[in-house]
């Protein structure tokens, strides 16, 4: 996982990232490794600055190479608009040669994955970790696999995305070449005998354009006819039969804003002042306890309004900050959701050295702070415009 800042005001947009990176294999399994570089500069002597997130690696090749290749490819050449700078990017991407066998192989595992995770849930719920050999479960909890199937379910219909792409066909066309009963019952176990209607609901959304294995890019600075930052963001997917699935968006109102991807929970309690969690159940108990509906709304309103005063507060503020403060604040930010991973029982997704940009209309951008796995020193051929 990854957590990524982006922090924006009239004097410019600060960039932070962190450097864990976790790998999942192919049966669910995670495994994290430190100092992986999330945050480049588009090209040198440009105004832009871009940062992954998500799935570390195209068919293969990690995205830190496919970036630095097409840092090669764009060179001097200049653009008016970020958005031109990203479909540029996106562009690269899709004319990057991936075989019609690598794109079936992927879109089978990334079926397999996406069930592989739902099932891991399951195991959470009714054992409290992933199933033993001959462990019994700790509890009857059928009812509340229900409930969880039923939710996601719920989830899935609610966000299945609009990509570029009507790939349902493409999938069965792909899943109809395998044993896909065999494979469910080879990941599922008893669990799909015994809750086969929901689990095949839930296959019947995947079909429906569900972006699993996502990569997220995050391209954000100036074009050469923009005054204002500008934040675009690509959330990308497989080639599915010749066609890149992905998502476009881009958004203008950047003055005294925070931009979070990825992991968001930390950032969130900072700015509203408490967490998400806590907020939805501070209103569940007062949603239970009041009797007067009136009552409930009032109360429900003056939490509300204290949120979006302290909010407000908090944004009319960034909308003042310098440069390094921006800069100071989006470390800041990144830091403090590592700190949160390290002390507690979750495995710890979020981490290592964080690095940090600043782009403005007239510095273009700058590092604050950048991790190298060598010493610069030992390698004067190496200069800064090849990070």
């Amino acid at each position: 996982m990854t957590v990524g800042i982006v922090i924006t005001n009239k004097e410019g947009i600060a960039m932070a990232a962190d450097s864990v990176q976790t790998i999942t294999t192919e049966n669910g399994h995670e495994k994290t490794y430190p100092y992986a570089n999330k945050l480049f500069a588009v090209s040198y002597g440009h105004s832009i600055g871009i940062m992954v997130y998500g799935n570390a690696n195209y068919y293969g090749i990690p995205w830190e190479t496919l970036i630095k290749l097409h840092r090669k490819k764009i060179a001097n050449k200049t653009y008016n608009y970020v958005e031109e700078y990203a479909k540029d990017f996106l562009n690269f991407i899709e004319t990057t040669p991936v075989s019609i066998e690598d794109q079936k192989i992927y879109t089978y595992k990334s079926f397999l994955g996406f069930h592989f995770l739902i099932k891991r849930e399951l195991d959470l719920i009714t054992y409290g970790g992933e199933q033993q050999g001959g462990e019994m479960p700790q509890k009857n909890t059928t009812e509340e696999i229900f409930k969880h199937l039923a939710k996601l379910l719920t989830s899935y219909k609610e966000n299945v995305e609009n990509s570029n792409v009507d790939d349902s066909k493409y999938i069965k066309s792909i899943l109809g070449e395998k044993n896909v009963i065999q494979d469910m019952n080879n990941i599922y176990g008893d669990y799909y005998n015994s809750f086969k209607e929901p689990i095949d609901a839930i296959t019947d959304i995947y079909f429906k354009k569900i972006m699993h294995q996502r990569s997220g890019f995050v391209i954000a600075g100036y074009g050469e006819k923009e005054m204002w930052p500008i934040v675009t963001e690509i959330i990308l997917s497989e080639c599915r039969n010749n066609k890149l699935m992905y998502i476009f968006k881009k958004d203008e109102n950047t003055n005294g804003r925070v931009f979070t991807y990825a992991q968001s929970e930390m950032v969130h309690t900072f700015l509203y002042g408490l967490s998400g969690e806590l907020l939805r159940e501070t209103q569940n108990i007062i949603s239970t306890h009041c009797s007067s509906k009136a009552e409930k709304e009032t109360i429900l309103n003056q939490i509300n309004e204290i949120v979006d005063s302290n909010l407000d507060q908090t944004f009319e503020v960034i909308k003042i900050l310098q440069k390094p403060q921006l800069a100071s604040m989006a470390e800041t930010l990144v830091n403090i959701t590592s700190f949160k991973e390290t002390i507690s029982f979750d495995m710890e997704t979020v981490g290592g050295p964080a690095d940090v940009a600043v782009i403005s209309k007239t510095d273009g951008f700058i590092w604050i702070k950048r991790k190298q796995y060598f010493d610069a020193a030992l390698n004067p051929h190496f200069n800064s415009q090849s990070l």
